[in-house]
């Protein structure tokens, strides 16, 4: 009984560090282009930093 809890809780252990490393590849910035002044931002940017213009949110 003890041997399959702790196959389980190495089971769950991998998953969780597989769903980590999968959030992290897709964790991807994309670079936005101001509507206003052009000018290429983070793709976490909420304002242009250039003018101050708002990003739409994603």
């Amino acid at each position: 009984q003890i041997g399959k809890i702790l196959a389980s809780q190495q089971t769950i252990a991998e998953i969780k560090a597989k769903i980590a490393e999968i959030k992290t590849d897709n964790d991807v910035s994309v670079p936005n282009t101001c509507p206003n002044c052009q000018t290429e931002n983070s793709g976490n940017s909420k304002f242009c930093p250039n003018c101050g213009t708002p990003f739409p949110d994603q």
